[in-house]
């Protein structure tokens, strides 16, 4: 299983989840790149390894710092699949529209990808 969440800070120092319908659409390289220098944390858990992508260097230290899991940044990150999968940068990330069609005014905050056997 593997699960996204998103979190932005706002003015306030408040964080709120970015919803999957505001990437719809992005490639993986293009919303890594429009998070560099955001106060943006992406977390990643690959069947129960925490991993995450931060917006800037004082992100990463403090998830780091925390022992939460791997912090890296997302120019970290882009340069990691560039190497080993750079396939994956090209992905577009999915709409969840489906949902919306189904209940009206719903937000998606948590989506997670189940692997088959």
């Amino acid at each position: 299983m593997i699960m996204i969440a998103i979190k932005q800070r706002d003015e306030s120092g408040r964080w709120h989840h970015v919803y999957a319908a505001d990437l719809a659409g992005k490639t993986l390289l293009q919303f890594f790149q429009d998070s560099v220098g955001r106060e943006i944390v992406a977390e990643v858990n690959i069947e129960g390894r925490r991993l995450f992508f931060c917006g800037t260097e004082h992100w990463r230290e403090r998830m780091n710092r925390a022992e939460k899991g791997e912090a890296i940044s997302f120019d970290q990150a882009i340069q990691r699949l560039k190497q080993i999968r750079p396939e994956l940068l090209a992905e577009k990330i999915p709409g969840l529209d489906i949902v919306a069609d189904v209940f009206e005014g719903c937000e998606v905050v948590e989506h997670k990808i189940l692997g088959g056997a």
